[in-house]
């Protein structure tokens, strides 16, 4: 492959990647909202807390790939 080759595969695959995670974050915001933020049960709480989690865990792996870290969107 030449370089201008390599650079390129190496830009669609960050862009791949930026994709995925936006979708999943839009994903999690949507089913949230669609909760509404507080559970009736202890099953529900857990679940939103994951939602949560999983949430800012994306967005920071989000962060991390647009200032050129690298990460590993299947964590």
């Amino acid at each position: 492959m030449r370089k201008n080759e390599v650079i390129r595969a190496q830009r669609d695959f960050r862009l791949q990647q930026e994709q995925s995670l936006l979708s999943e974050i839009n994903y999690l915001q949507k089913r949230l909202e669609e909760m509404g933020y507080n559970g009736d049960c202890a099953y529900e709480r857990a679940i939103e807390g994951k939602f949560l989690q999983r949430l800012q865990d994306r967005r920071h792996s989000l962060a991390l790939l647009r200032n050129g870290g690298r990460i590993d969107i299947n964590q």
